[in-house]
């Protein structure tokens, strides 16, 4: 009963300690927490269970789909260098006997290949073909040029001829399950996605770990969820022991 500011106690009822008291409050924090960081991860912990699965067993969802469109075209000559120079350096420049003891030692073979204007040419097939995802590989030959661009579910190749620039270029976009089979990989995603990957991951741990904490409060489930707890870290490791071949 409360009278002006001062509060009456029932009869025969104890002050609850400061100790028990901290501790009743910080676990009642700790439960709100929890309970809006399991909401908050809800989708990503359903997203990567589910894609889990879709690893796991890609033979439940029949054989994947690959649609391919092939698109040619003709890059500047001036991008390419000269792939005729490289050849004739040896034939413009009459050999000695300097040159003949250098042909014995082991020589750089990049420098036999003209320079490349990779930016040049990786930003004209995008823009031309409307290209998507990063730069993968870019191999640079005497004769041709060779780019690769990849993205989740999406891939492109480029094939270029040094000696006309003429190049074709063979796009296949995947099925939606591959799609999200590359995500849950995290394969040639963005930047934004690999950082939400970590944004994930350390919101389930986040969430793992006050569980654990509101379990310790508990005291008529503790035991019991500690045993539980216990198991399945155990049948985890034993999964895990037997899975190695």
């Amino acid at each position: 009963m409360r009278r002006g500011n001062r509060v009456r106690r029932k009869k025969g009822a104890a002050p609850q300690p400061k100790r028990e008291a901290w501790g009743t409050n910080l676990a009642g924090a700790a439960r709100v927490v929890h309970l809006f960081a399991a909401m908050a991860g809800f989708s990503v912990l359903l997203f990567f269970s589910v894609t889990g699965i879709t690893l796991n067993h890609p033979e439940w969802f029949g054989q994947p789909v690959v649609r391919t469109k092939t698109e040619t075209g003709q890059v500047e000559l001036r991008w390419l260098g000269s792939a005729d120079d490289a050849a004739a350096t040896d034939e413009d420049v009459p050999a000695t006997s300097t040159d003949v003891a250098a042909d014995d030692s082991p020589t750089d073979t990049t420098d036999e290949v003209p320079e490349v204007d990779r930016l040049a040419i990786a930003e004209y097939l995008r823009a031309t073909h409307r290209l998507r995802g990063t730069v993968s590989t870019f191999d640079v030959e005497p004769t041709g040029v060779a780019v690769t661009f990849l993205a989740p579910g999406y891939a492109a190749r480029a094939t270029i001829v040094r000696s006309t620039g003429r190049y074709e270029v063979a796009i296949d976009r995947h099925d939606f399950v591959s799609l999200l089979n590359d995500l849950h990989r995290g394969r040639e995603g963005s930047t934004a996605w690999r950082v939400a990957i970590d944004v994930a991951g350390g919101l389930l741990v986040f969430t793992s770990l006050t569980g654990v904490w509101l379990l310790v409060h508990l005291k008529k489930r503790r035991a019991a969820g500690v045993i539980t707890l216990i198991a399945g870290v155990a049948a985890l490791l034993v999964a895990a022991w037997f899975a190695i071949p």
